[in-house]
């Protein structure tokens, strides 16, 4: 294993199953340390699908073996107006297999949307998403949107419809 990827994971303590992560998760990681900006921008910015700035802020939240060979991390990102949970899978020497967005919350300035995510013992994720506009304080259900995420043997992310 890459030592300076070795070294990453120290900042990542090991997760315990079941996991949920949900608005307000980010409060149970606040004592874990910085990642450092070297370590980040090697393995962690590259994976993201935006755009990082002076409001960007990280929190390491943990990270698992999947099949015992697959580093799985999750870190909170939060940026304006969008704070998520982000779920990386890496090669066992530290390449990024794969990258999404599991949990968090945003805005579009019309609707509130709120996404929850539930990991079990296996490492299978189960996503549940639902909006609302912000002068309501109830989701409709029949919108919610659910998915479930498997980590496949090579580290990808296949996502499906739940029913």
């Amino acid at each position: 294993m890459d030592p300076e990827f070795k070294q990453l994971l120290t900042y990542f303590p090991q997760l315990e199953f079941p996991l949920v992560l949900q608005e307000g998760s980010e409060h149970h990681f606040g004592m874990n340390d910085a990642v450092p900006d070297e370590l980040l921008a090697r393995f962690i910015i590259p994976a993201l699908d935006f755009e990082i700035n002076e409001f960007t802020e990280f929190i390491p939240c943990g990270h698992w073996m999947q099949q015992g060979q697959i580093p799985c991390l999750v870190i909170w990102c939060a940026r304006l107006m969008r704070y998520s949970f982000y779920l990386i899978s890496y090669t066992p020497q530290g390449t990024v297999c794969d990258t999404m967005e599991i949990a968090g919350f945003f805005s579009d300035n019309e609707y509130l949307f709120r996404r929850m995510a539930n990991i079990d013992e296996e490492g299978t994720i189960f996503i549940v998403e639902g909006g609302h506009l912000l002068e309501q304080k109830e989701f409709d259900q029949s919108k919610n949107r659910k998915l479930i995420v498997e980590i496949l043997q090579d580290g990808k992310l296949l996502k499906m419809p739940a029913l």
